[in-house]
């Protein structure tokens, strides 16, 4: 997805596997001047997904549905980067596993961070694999948010 207009835009990704599970997805959005909104309403459970949204001198909001693990990137100036974790997520594979959100702010105006589903016995975060989806929303002089 291109634009140099307002980009929103709800993306529900399936897979055709007979377990329901898996698949490998690459979403890329970008505009320029104008507002950047994509929300991931549906993915399935042990999937990959590298999503890439920028824009520039407008806000960019991301928001990732519950089956997304991997890192992430949120990027803008003149702002501090908001990420909102949902609290009370059930795991989408229905095994009880427990979600951990890792995060940090680097030079006030970049946040890169991990989320993860792990065994609820476990404390520590699980490194990402191979397999672990990417998400980066960049943005220039306007707020940036990522929702989890």
């Amino acid at each position: 997805m291109g634009t140099c207009s307002l980009l929103s835009s709800d993306v529900s990704l399936s897979t055709n596997s007979s377990s329901g599970t898996g698949g490998d997805f690459r979403v890329y959005a970008h505009t320029s001047n104008a507002a950047l909104d994509v929300s991931f309403s549906a993915s399935p459970p042990d999937s990959h997904l590298v999503f890439e949204g920028s824009t520039k001198n407008a806000p960019a909001r991301a928001v990732l549905d519950a089956a997304f693990e991997g890192g992430f990137l949120l990027q803008t100036t003149q702002f501090l980067p908001t990420l909102h974790v949902s609290p009370n997520v059930k795991d989408p594979t229905g095994h009880g596993r427990v979600r951990k959100v890792k995060d940090r702010v680097v030079a006030g105006r970049a946040m890169i961070g991990n989320v993860s589903w792990v065994p609820p016995a476990e404390r520590q975060l699980v490194d990402a694999d191979a397999r672990a989806g990417w998400a980066s929303v960049v943005t220039r002089n306007a707020p940036v948010t990522l929702v989890l």
